[in-house]
């Protein structure tokens, strides 16, 4: 089962963060916000996304991207590289929605890879059809979230973490476009 989401989020307190909606002339939607957030090499700016890829084998993600991540001591990021990474065979991620109705938290294996600009992006996907714990987080989302906490735990060394808190109340119009306009386009 794949399924992948992107959050974004402020820290509490803060002027709500905008989310924003892009969809690419390919089809695919997706929905995303910015933070700061903790890693074990100083704060750095956090990009959390929910896209969406339509067609038959339609899947939707969450995307939790931490810049200059090449360039950070105290992570091992190269454990989670690639389709066969290590990492996939321990629950490392947890991501909370904060809503007002109730909390839904997930942990699961995570995997992911560096990007072009020294970023690296963590997935976590799955099929756009059928329940599954991504799309519990992005029901929780549609419904009423505050904020989204994620938090992915070093393979090597469970004390180092990088964590961001993403403020989620203008989420729900942006994810709620990512999931019904890609479910019309199976």
């Amino acid at each position: 089962m794949a399924a992948a989401l992107i959050l974004v989020a402020g820290a509490p307190g803060q002027a709500a963060v905008s989310w924003r909606y892009v969809e690419s002339v390919d089809g695919v939607r997706s929905a995303s916000t910015y933070a700061q957030g903790r890693t074990p090499g100083g704060q750095v700016s956090m990009r959390l996304e929910v896209r969406c890829q339509p067609g038959a084998d339609a899947t939707v993600s969450i995307v939790y991207v931490i810049r200059r991540a090449q360039s950070l001591p105290g992570f091992n990021f190269a454990a989670f590289e690639g389709p066969e990474a290590p990492s996939l065979q321990r629950k490392l991620a947890t991501i909370r929605v904060v809503a007002l109705r109730r909390d839904v938290s997930v942990s699961a294996p995570v995997a992911g890879a560096f990007l072009e600009d020294g970023s690296f992006a963590f997935t976590l996907s799955a099929p756009l059809l059928g329940r599954n714990e991504v799309k519990w987080l992005t029901d929780a989302m549609i419904l009423g979230a505050v904020l989204v906490v994620v938090s992915v735990q070093d393979p090597v060394d469970r004390n180092k973490r990088v964590y961001a808190q993403f403020q989620a109340s203008q989420a729900a119009t942006p994810v709620a476009n990512v999931m019904d306009g890609c479910i019309g386009l199976r």
